[in-house]
C-alpha cells in the first residue's frame, strides 16, 4: 500500500511526501530484516530524491539496492536501478559515472528481452553520443563538417564504441572513418548505433521512468 501511495505522490510532484513515506517503509523493512523489501524501498526512494534534484542521494540509495538484487538474481530490478543511476548521474553532467551504468542496464534489458526499458537506456546513451559527436563534428575542420552533413542526409552508416574510442563508419566503398578518443568511460566493446539517428536526435536530458 505504501509503495502505491509513494508512487502516486512521485507522479503528481509531491516528492517531499513521497520521500517521507519511503523513509518510513525503508525503516520498517530494515527493522524486520527483510532484505528484498529493503532493496525495493531503497530503489523507490531514488525517485523522490531525483524529483527533488538531490541526484547524488538518489544514486546512492539505488546503489545500496544493487547487491541485494544481485544476491537474489532479480535481474530486472537490478537493471532498473542501474538505469535510474545513469539518469541521476546524467542529470548532474557526470557522464564518467552515467555511461557505464546505462550501458550495463541496456545489456541486461536486451538479454531479458525487455524492449521498452532497453529503449529507455538506448535513448539515454544516444543522447550522450549525439551531444559528443555533434560537438566533435562541428568545428573548423571542413572534413568533419562534410561527414556530419553526409550522415544527416541519410547515407547509411554506423557508430561503434569501445572502452576508449568512438568510430563513425560510412557504408560506401572507400569511406573514411572518424575516431574520437573518449578515455575511461568503460563502455561495452562492440556496441553499434545508427549514425544518422545518433546525430539527429535531441541531446536533451532523457525522461525519467
Amino acid at each position: 500500500m505504501l509503495h502505491t501511495v509513494a508512487h502516486v505522490y512521485n507522479l503528481t510532484g509531491r516528492h517531499e511526501g513521497a520521500l517521507h513515506l519511503c523513509e518510513d517503509g525503508l525503516g520498517l523493512a530494515r527493522d524486520l530484516g527483510v532484505r528484498v523489501a529493503t532493496a525495493d524501498w531503497l530503489g523507490i526512494t531514488g525517485d523522490p530524491y531525483y524529483g527533488l534534484g538531490r541526484y547524488h542521494e538518489a544514486a546512492e540509495s539505488l546503489r545500496s539496492a544493487l547487491p541485494i538484487y544481485r544476491d537474489h538474481f532479480m535481474h530486472r530490478h537490478h537493471a532498473l536501478c542501474l538505469l535510474k543511476m545513469g539518469y541521476a548521474y546524467q542529470a548532474v553532467g557526470d557522464y564518467q559515472a552515467a555511461i557505464p551504468h546505462l550501458d550495463e542496464s541496456l545489456g541486461i534489458f536486451d538479454k531479458l528481452q525487455l524492449g521498452h526499458f532497453a529503449e529507455r537506456a538506448r535513448g539515454a546513451l544516444d543522447a550522450w553520443l549525439s551531444a559528443h559527436l555533434n560537438a566533435y563534428l562541428r568545428d573548423d575542420d571542413e572534413y568533419r563538417a562534410i561527414t556530419r552533413e553526409t550522415i544527416i542526409r541519410g547515407l547509411a552508416g554506423t557508430i561503434t564504441w569501445t572502452p576508449d574510442a568512438i568510430t563513425v563508419r560510412l557504408e560506401q566503398p572507400g569511406a573514411p572513418r572518424i575516431r574520437a578518443r573518449v578515455p575511461g568511460l568503460g563502455l561495452s566493446a562492440g556496441r553499434v548505433f545508427d549514425a544518422r539517428r545518433a546525430l539527429t536526435r535531441s541531446a536533451g536530458r532523457p525522461g525519467h521512468p
